[in-house]
């Protein structure tokens, strides 16, 4: 019989294959040892992946990779070890036998020692809330409004390109937007790029050099150079058992709080944030929306805007985010302050936004108090509304 064999030489650093015969004592050492390191990660990858309960089955061979394991074991509250179980003299496993021993199988018990532990986010948190009817004239002053409003699809693949597109380009130097303005058409609308791609530049024109306004400060997008931005921060962060509908108690006058009403949770809380960059020592939260609110500029006025966030549960959102930024910048700026380092939430609904107009831009900066009230109910303490 011939025992083909295979293994990395540490000498030659090259890749040898042939017959178990042929080889050395010292290659037959050196392959043994990069099966057993083989073994040892399938082991590892193998008990790693169980969600509840892992099952190991010791056979009678002591000189198993898994021997080695299962007798490295620590004594832990999280281990069982059983005795094995008795089989009679004589017992096999072949079909069609008699004389075959019955093992009653205790059920398993799979118990959840935190029962309330799931991964959550804005999106699993909000509760859905009606939708209003949207304007629809069907008139348009301009060929650029005629596009925004008429033929620019709704949806998520219209979002998805959008995202792409403001996530790739050089916020400063317009000469290149084309290049990935074709990429994104390519990949999102594919077929539009006749029509798409000198809309969407104007597009990328009106939202980057239209000023936007947030927490007493000024600025053009077009100013943020790359090293200032981190497209797609996500964040993690674990969150002990909470009430939900605490969460409503954030809403005011202004602020309307949807939730979804899961009694009692814990786990981790999850999201990414479309773009979070710094300016003149602030940093903010920037969201892109690609929202049909209307075709007409006038739908996308401040108090227009105010009900889609409204509608939309926005305001959940960016409270979530503003935590994760806010426990992100204290773990990375030794003195952070919130009230004067963290800028604010920007909302972009750019379908409505126009040079020398303040249409189609939401933006926020929450209290420092509204933050602290948010932290603590995601704590499960107690805490206390401040009017």
């Amino acid at each position: 019989k011939h025992e083909n064999c295979s293994f990395r030489d540490p000498v030659l650093e090259e890749y040898i294959s042939g017959e178990k015969k042929q080889l050395s004592i010292e290659q037959i050492a050196e392959l043994n040892r990069q099966t057993e390191q083989e073994n040892r990660r399938l082991i590892y990858v193998a008990i790693t992946r169980a969600v509840y309960k892992c099952f190991i089955y010791k056979n009678a061979d002591n000189k198993s990779s898994l021997a080695t394991f299962l007798d490295a074991l620590p004594l832990s509250p999280l281990i069982e070890i059983k005795d094995p179980v008795e089989i009679a003299e004589g017992y096999n496993y072949a079909s069609g036998r008699t004389d075959q021993v019955d093992i009653v199988q205790s059920p398993v018990n799979l118990r959840l020692t935190q029962q309330n532990w799931r991964k959550m986010s804005y999106t699993a948190l909000s509760a859905e809330h009606e939708a209003s009817l949207k304007n629809r004239s069907n008139t348009h002053e301009n060929k650029y409004e005629q596009f925004i409003f008429a033929q620019l699809k709704k949806g998520a693949m219209t979002g998805n390109m959008l995202h792409y597109i403001f996530e790739n380009i050089n916020f400063a130097d317009p000469g290149k937007w084309k290049y990935v303005i074709d990429q994104a058409i390519s990949h999102f609308a594919a077929g539009n790029k006749e029509l798409y791609s000198s809309m969407l530049q104007i597009l990328c024109d009106h939202v980057l050099n239209t000023p936007v306004h947030v927490g007493g400060n000024q600025f053009l997008l077009s100013g943020i150079s790359s090293d200032q931005r981190i497209n797609e921060l996500e964040f993690d962060f674990p969150v002990p058992v909470f009430r939900t509908t605490d969460m409503k108690n954030l809403s005011d006058d202004c602020i309307e709080i949807h939730v979804r009403d899961f009694q009692e949770i814990e786990g981790m809380m999850n999201g990414k944030i479309d773009l979070f960059f710094e300016n003149n020592g602030k940093y903010y939260i920037l969201d892109w929306k690609s929202n049909y609110l209307g075709d007409s500029i006038s739908d996308y006025s401040l108090g227009n805007l105010a009900a889609a966030m409204n509608e939309n549960n926005y305001h959940l959102q960016y409270l979530i985010y503003s935590i994760a930024v806010k426990k992100y910048l204290e773990s990375r700026l030794p003195d952070f302050d919130y009230d004067t380092q963290f800028g604010g939430v920007i909302y972009l609904f750019l379908r409505g936004i126009r040079k020398g107009s303040d249409t189609g831009i939401y933006a926020y900066k929450p209290s420092i108090e509204k933050i602290e009230v948010l932290e603590r109910i995601l704590s499960g303490k107690e805490y206390q509304i401040v009017i």
